[in-house]
């Protein structure tokens, strides 16, 4: 359930990150909590906004480009917490939507499992991590003449890299739910398999379940990507451009101890760099292997003047909207009987057995459709004739509810 999630947001009171709480498995803002956040934010901004001035006074660099560059970073980090007091005051109530769905997902779907416990606790290792290493970097920085004053500052970072990581648990916890999910829906007598197909019912989770399910995880996802897309950005900006001004300062100390506190302070950052994009890239990628709307196939078959078959497949949702998709791997034909013994169809068309292989279908595996019966008329018929014989059920395999279209209008000679 969500109280598992706890203890993604425990540095975030401390820090105010964000002013929601966990309470009876849903994230809920508080109005003391609120304020709390707007004030600590705007204290963070006020500071950071002194650390810029105080920069571009008091700071003389003999390279202008490098001292561009770090105004622009100091300038992001001013950013970053503009749109952090934005999200806290505008986007709290439709923030809290997210875990909302996510209980949703955990209550139907009974996720809580110690395998993802477990990462969680892998979560809370690189937290204290993220602490410990700025905690070294503020000691190889208590022989300077500003000590008090870069302390300060570096707390400031701490909680930039504390929103980060705020981020990257929120991302963690979609993705536990989507890999979950695809586990349900997939039998394991098909897991690892080159073709792999989903049951009606699977692990007790049918179809309409399974997409009912998905789609609270992709209602988080997209709530998430509204509220953060401005966010991403303006973080790595900040992340690129701070990486660029230590590895001039790398480069360019000679004391060893400078040495080391860049390259400890480049390594977080590009660490936290790598994870944002590893967390979205790997979301992303298991969220696309469950399906987010009802595909109905929809065949076009035509005859054309060397008397061959030519098999067009199209993907419709649900809306009759047609979604192209390049999934068709094969597809053949075999002359084959009439659909009943005494068929009065027969003279008029030619029966033939579709088989048709797609390589990506529902939920992104390989799906066989086969055994779709289908009479391509050879001689001058009505529309009336086409009508009937399309109504004639096709083979078991194949969907009942399938749209089949008459091959290249009503009429054919």
């Amino acid at each position: 359930m969500l109280k598992t999630l706890k203890s993604l947001f425990w540095y975030t009171k401390i820090l105010s990150d964000t002013p929601n709480a966990i309470i009876n498995y849903y994230r809920t803002a508080k109005n003391i909590r609120v304020a709390y956040s707007i004030i600590s934010n705007i204290l963070l901004l006020i500071c950071e906004g002194i650390f810029t001035f105080n920069y571009s006074t008091n700071y003389d660099s003999p390279n202008s480009k490098f001292k561009i560059i770090k105004m622009l970073e100091k300038l992001l980090s001013c950013s970053c917490y503009v749109a952090n007091l934005i999200i806290v005051i505008d986007w709290k109530n439709k923030f809290s939507l997210v875990l909302n769905h996510l209980n949703s997902y955990d209550t139907v779907a009974k996720f809580q499992k110690n395998s993802h416990l477990a990462k969680l606790n892998y979560f809370r290792i690189a937290i204290i991590i993220v602490f410990l290493n700025r905690i070294i970097v503020v000691y190889l920085r208590h022989q300077d003449s500003h000590f008090v004053w870069d302390s300060l500052s570096h707390f400031v970072y701490l909680e930039f890299h504390l929103q980060i990581l705020h981020f990257c648990g929120l991302i963690l916890a979609i993705y536990q739910r989507f890999d979950h999910l695809n586990q349900l829906v997939l039998t394991e007598d098909n897991i690892g398999k080159k073709i792999q197909t989903i049951s009606y019912i699977s692990n007790g989770v049918g179809l309409q379940k399974a997409w009912w399910l998905h789609w609270n995880l992709a209602k988080a996802t997209e709530i998430i990507n509204q509220i953060w897309s401005l966010q991403l950005f303006l973080w790595l900006s900040k992340i690129f451009s701070g990486l660029i001004c230590r590895s001039y300062r790398i480069l360019n100390t000679p004391h060893k101890k400078s040495t080391l506190r860049e390259v400890l302070s480049s390594s977080l950052s590009f660490t936290l760099l790598c994870s944002i994009i590893i967390f979205c890239h790997l979301t992303s990628k298991q969220a696309n292997k469950v399906v987010q709307k009802i595909f109905t196939p929809v065949k076009t078959l035509q005859n054309n003047e060397k008397n061959s078959l030519q098999v067009e497949v199209v993907f419709q949702n649900n809306r009759g909207e047609n979604i192209n998709i390049d999934a068709v791997k094969s597809a053949t034909k075999e002359l084959a009987l009439p659909l009943m013994p005494d068929d009065p169809y027969a003279d008029k068309f030619n029966y033939w057995q579709i088989k048709i292989n797609l390589r990506s279908f529902l939920y992104n595996q390989v799906r066989r459709i086969d055994g779709a019966l289908v009479g391509i008329a050879y001689g001058s018929i009505t529309e009336r004739d086409v009508q009937i014989m399309l109504q004639v059920p096709n083979h078991h395999h194949w969907n009942c509810h399938a749209v089949m279209a008459p091959p290249q209008g009503s009429e054919t000679s």
